[in-house]
């Protein structure tokens, strides 16, 4: 109702995360109810919270998908369809939303604001880590290839936080980066 009311321009970001949160929660607690139950028979409880779970997840990236359709999609959101698109297990487009979530936190100010930098950070190794992922399925460099150009880039322009974890993190993707590389 508020998305329709403000032309899908207003949201509560954090009750996104939460529902987000709680989601992939339930994904994880699905997963154990069907690996004990594949040794036994199925029930239909556990039918039904599968489908009651891909019935809010279906909603829940409508609702995303709102957002992110409207000029206003901020990081956050982009963030939030990444994680909603892994739940459904594409890995590709998971990826465009992540790349879609580090541009837009690539604006001014961000190799000069610590907490800018920390978002832009958290962001890229998500990138990366879905990089590799899809790497690993398809034996396909090119991604690899796209993150560690990424990578060189950011630690070069982000001199200004070299003594911070974020950076160290993003220096070690790197050289977990080029192992890969070198191994595929």
């Amino acid at each position: 109702m508020v998305l329709n009311l403000s032309f899908n321009k207003h949201c509560n970001v954090g009750l996104l995360d939460k529902v987000m949160t709680s989601l992939e929660e339930q994904a994880t607690h699905l997963n154990d109810n069907e690996e004990a139950e594949s040794i036994g028979n199925t029930s239909d409880d556990a039918n039904k919270e599968t489908m009651r779970w891909s019935q809010l997840l279906g909603t829940m990236g409508d609702i995303l998908q709102k957002i992110v359709g409207s000029e206003t999609s901020n990081p956050e959101i982009w963030g939030l369809y990444a994680r909603w698109h892994k739940s459904k297990g594409s890995l590709m487009d998971c990826s465009k939303d992540l790349r879609n979530q580090v541009r837009s936190l690539q604006g001014s100010g961000v190799w000069h604001d610590k907490k800018k930098f920390t978002k832009f950070a958290q962001a890229s190794l998500q990138l990366c880590k879905v990089y590799m992922e899809i790497s690993s399925t398809t034996e396909n460099k090119q991604d690899l290839l796209s993150a560690e150009m990424h990578l060189k880039s950011s630690l070069k322009q982000a001199t200004d936080f070299q003594g911070t974890e974020e950076y160290k993190a993003l220096g070690d993707c790197l050289v977990e980066l080029q192992d890969l590389i070198g191994a595929v």
